[in-house]
């Protein structure tokens, strides 16, 4: 489970979700936990997002799957950020 101060109890989104986070190499905190969603920060290589589970969610392995595509092309596109800024450099 993700580090956390809040005593309730994690939905299945959640624990899925942080499972798979840690699985892939994400740091994971759980900030704040409302009754409709939890938002976490969510961190690799660099990069720091805040990430809202909502408790709808019932199809985790999708929701993880739109994550990672996200995930990657913010990954990507501040790749090509630091690649401008050094053209410019130049």
């Amino acid at each position: 489970m993700a580090r956390s101060n809040l005593e309730w109890e994690a939905s299945p989104a959640e624990k899925y979700a942080e499972h798979w986070w840690k699985k892939h190499g994400f740091e994971v905190e759980l900030l704040k936990r409302y009754q409709s969603k939890s938002i976490y920060k969510v961190s690799r290589d660099g990069m720091t997002t805040n990430e809202e589970i909502p408790y709808t969610v019932r199809k985790f392995k999708e929701f993880m799957e739109r994550f990672q595509k996200g995930w990657d092309m913010q990954m990507e596109i501040e790749a090509m950020k630091r690649q401008l800024a050094a053209q410019q450099e130049q």
